[in-house]
């Protein structure tokens, strides 16, 4: 699968190498994961996309089905795997075989499945939640979070805070197969999700599951 990196023109000689870095991260994913993990978000989210397209209104039956089939395997694949783990380790282990035996992951999956490959290569990144939400603070549609991984973020910065990011800071989304400048790829997450500022509000949440600092301090790299 090639790895899109989308509208990517670094300003700084760092920013170069951790784009080079991220690459790199993704690559190592590919070769550990499934191409096409089978996710029902995904075929929805292009199905809403799409739907003003005649090609897909012909097709947009069986695409609900494939939707539906897939969420059973994204409910049967999380039954398989726990949050609550004795290390870092075990639960990895535990999410790399539940998704590996039904091929099925979504963004939350895959996101932490690439966090790990940078942690065991000694690399610092983060999951980050975004959720689109109405003015109550309701989440807005079924398609309105995604979850991805950042990294090159600034020593005092803040995860769940992207003005603290800093601007070497890279998105690696392993859903949607891109790596991308955080600034730039914050724009594209907006207009995917038909932000309205007049009516909705960007929340970004932090999704870590382990201490990263802690866990990096350990010094285990492949």
């Amino acid at each position: 699968m090639q790895i899109q990196t989308l509208n990517f023109n670094p300003r700084f000689k760092s920013t170069k190498q951790n784009r080079i870095l991220c690459e790199k991260m993704l690559q190592n994913y590919r070769k550990e994961y499934p191409k096409y993990f089978h996710s029902n978000s995904r075929i929805e989210y292009l199905s809403a996309r799409h739907k003003s397209d005649e090609k897909y209104n012909k097709i947009s039956a069986q695409l609900e089905k494939l939707a539906k089939k897939y969420s059973a395997e994204i409910e049967r694949t999380r039954a398989q795997y726990k949050e609550h783990y004795a290390s870092w380790d075990d639960f990895i282990e535990s999410i790399d075989r539940a998704t590996t035996r039904y091929k099925a992951a979504n963004c939350q999956e895959q996101a932490i499945l690439l966090q790990d490959i940078f942690l065991k290569h000694g690399k610092e990144a983060h999951i980050i939640s975004i959720v689109l939400q109405d003015k109550n603070g309701n989440t807005k549609e079924k398609n309105a979070t995604h979850v991805f991984v950042v990294t090159g973020l600034k020593k005092d910065a803040k995860p769940q805070n992207p003005d603290s990011w800093g601007n070497k800071a890279i998105i690696v989304d392993p859903w949607a197969n891109f790596i991308i400048s955080a600034k730039e790829g914050l724009d594209y997450y907006t207009r995917a999700f038909d932000y309205n500022p007049k009516e909705d509000t960007i929340k970004f949440y932090c999704k870590d599951l382990i201490n990263i600092k802690r866990y990096l301090s350990k010094t285990w790299v492949i």
